[in-house]
């Protein structure tokens, strides 16, 4: 829209639409969204879902609680092959979650991993923690552990509303499955089409 200066602004809705049309990156060889997004996730979960982390039952159960930390100049680097071309750009952290943003230097787009503590450390993939849980204590305490998080969705808002203020530029990222969208729609990140958007602060 115009504003009475003659300065040109976007909205979140122009951005979106405007990122659809234009950007292809997210096909990878793919003829559709529609694909790039099943193979994506497929790959994600099948990754994930095979990673050996080990816990106790006590740390699951009885987890840290962190304060707001959010570090723009984190010296964190990715250890995985896969993930080189990654550099990260800022590390967050609020109760049991955390939020990662990284720029693919391959690619040439920015991405964004949202994490949650199991057992001590971070995980990402809701189905791939679920498996894991359900494998080593069963369905009860996988239960008992998803109340735990979702009492504490208030610090992902929070950890988000606070992210949004230290970047100036937008992040679009690929969710890895449904349920990671209908997490991200409930902390009030946009999500269309499968890619949830994390806007600055003063985005319109």
């Amino acid at each position: 829209m115009a504003t009475g200066f003659g300065i040109k602004t976007e909205s979140q809705e122009d951005y979106i639409r405007n990122y659809f049309r234009q950007s292809r990156k997210i096909l990878r060889g793919c003829e559709t969204l529609e694909q790039a997004i099943e193979a994506q996730r497929r790959e994600w979960y099948e990754d994930y879902s095979q990673r050996k982390h080990e816990y106790s039952l006590e740390d699951l159960l009885n987890p840290e609680y962190h304060e707001l930390c959010i570090d723009t100049s984190p010296s964190f680097r990715q250890a995985r092959e896969s993930h080189k071309s990654l550099e990260v750009l800022l590390m967050a952290h609020k109760g049991l979650w955390g939020l990662m943003i990284n720029w693919d230097n391959d690619r040439r787009i920015y991405d964004m991993t949202i994490t949650v503590n199991t057992g001590g450390g971070m995980c990402f993939h809701p189905d791939a923690i679920q498996k894991r849980i359900t494998d080593m204590y069963g369905s009860l305490i996988y239960k008992q552990w998803k109340s735990l998080v979702l009492d504490d969705l208030g610090s992902l808002s929070h950890l988000i509303d606070a992210v949004r203020k230290e970047i100036t530029y937008v992040v679009p990222s690929l969710t890895c499955c449904e349920r990671s969208e209908h997490l991200c729609k409930r902390v009030g990140l946009p999500v269309r089409n499968g890619i949830a958007f994390l806007f600055p602060e003063n985005y319109a």
